[in-house]
């Protein structure tokens, strides 16, 4: 499974695009992420959610890798410890890996002041794309 969550930010508008993808049974990723996920290898698209359309800059994105089916209390946990990692003052862009599950963030220079309330709404979106 990988989520990407992005801000994007045209001329005219601002919004969060997120998309779900999945990479069914996968017995190479019970321990560690797999060789490939998530740059070369985002699996299948099974969902989006999509406010921006067309071409826009990515102000700011999170990723979340992890197998298909993951517990949403896992994901959980690693975004409790993505902002506790950026509470102590952790460089951007951030990524880490627990076990099977990879999380990167970034955004803008100019959005980092905010970067919690950034760094939930991407979460958010991205949590969405796992409700039926």
């Amino acid at each position: 499974m990988l989520i990407i969550a992005q801000r994007v930010s045209t001329a005219d508008a601002e919004g969060i695009n997120a998309y779900l993808h999945e990479h069914g049974d996968r017995s190479d990723w019970e321990w560690a992420l797999p060789p490939g996920v998530p740059d070369q290898d985002p699996g299948r698209l099974v969902r989006e959610s999509t406010q921006i359309r067309g071409r826009g800059r990515v102000a700011a994105f999170l990723d979340i890798a992890g197998p298909d089916g993951v517990p949403v209390d896992d994901l959980r946990w690693g975004f409790e410890a993505l902002g506790r990692l950026l509470e102590i003052d952790a460089s951007l862009p951030l990524v880490i890996g627990a076990g099977p599950l990879f999380f990167r963030f970034e955004l803008e220079l100019r959005r980092r002041q905010d970067w919690q309330a950034e760094l939930r709404a991407l979460f958010d979106a991205g949590l969405e794309l796992l409700e039926p």
